[in-house]
């Protein structure tokens, strides 16, 4: 602290009674920053990341984009997990109070970051990357770049499971952003028939989104989304899992839709 000194007598740098300290304007800061070599400034983001965690692991509240910010500036010298992992929890906190702009740009700043230093993130985790980016990009009112990025994503996911996914997640972006219903209900039938045997879970969600689909298709399309829900009905009750449990049962409600079945719907 000593070494403060100097600069908080000449106004550069205030102390706070919590014994924080701050750059009196931004332009000071900006222009110590402009000053510090690239791999000095790299290393300082990385102590800063490690000081933030540990402070946040002894329960000081630390905002995840403050620790996001530290870790992507710092991606070629810390571990690339903890990049990922703050960035998500940054959208994620950004997107619960509606900023989905900032919330995409986490996650968009932290795969351009992981790019640019040669880190190969693992496909599962770039694809999961892709697929809430997407989401956070239509819910912000950019259905283009969130058609773009599921198309990065589909063009990186060989495997049945990681093509249900990108399925779902281009169902859940949904014909109101402009994406085709018949392409839609090809996407899910396709992912449906990789993924059938190999997956319960996605299995069921695939069933359950495809008879949504078709119930609010074409007429003479809709006599398959009956049985299709009461199929995914049945797998989401085998699985035993709740979240697929409730999509399934949104989709038998809405295959039920008509004149004397309000009951059964309710």
């Amino acid at each position: 602290v000593h070494h403060l000194g100097p600069a908080i007598t000449t106004g550069l740098v205030k102390a706070t009674t919590s014994d924080q300290f701050w750059f009196t304007h931004d332009l000071y800061r900006e222009t110590l920053y402009g000053e510090l070599d690239i791999s000095n400034r790299v290393h300082l983001h990385g102590q800063i990341g490690e000081a933030l965690q540990a402070r946040n692991e002894r329960g000081v509240d630390v905002p995840p984009s403050d620790l996001a910010r530290h870790f992507v500036r710092s991606i070629t010298v810390t571990d690339p997990a903890q990049a990922v992992r703050w960035a998500k929890a940054a959208a994620l906190e950004e997107g619960n109070r509606l900023a989905f702009v900032e919330a995409a740009g986490h996650l968009h700043r932290v795969r351009v970051a992981a790019a640019d230093a040669g880190w190969l993130l693992e496909r599962e985790v770039l694809i999961a990357l892709l697929l809430d980016e997407s989401g956070y990009q239509a819910r912000a009112g950019d259905p283009d770049t969130s058609r773009d990025l599921l198309r990065q994503a589909s063009a990186i996911a060989p495997s049945p499971v990681e093509q249900a996914d990108v399925a779902l997640a281009t169902q859940r972006l949904g014909a109101r952003f402009a994406v085709r219903r018949d392409e839609i209900i090809e996407q899910l039938e396709s992912a449906l028939n990789a993924v059938t045997g190999v997956d319960l879970v996605r299995q069921a969600q695939l069933t359950a989104a495809l008879a949504r689909e078709l119930q609010h298709s074409v007429a003479e399309d809709r006599h398959r989304a009956g049985p299709l829900s009461e199929a995914a009905l049945a797998l989401a009750r085998e699985s035993n899992d709740d979240e697929t449990l409730a999509a399934c049962l949104l989709a038998r409600h809405d295959a039920l839709w008509g004149p004397g079945t309000s009951q059964e719907r309710a």
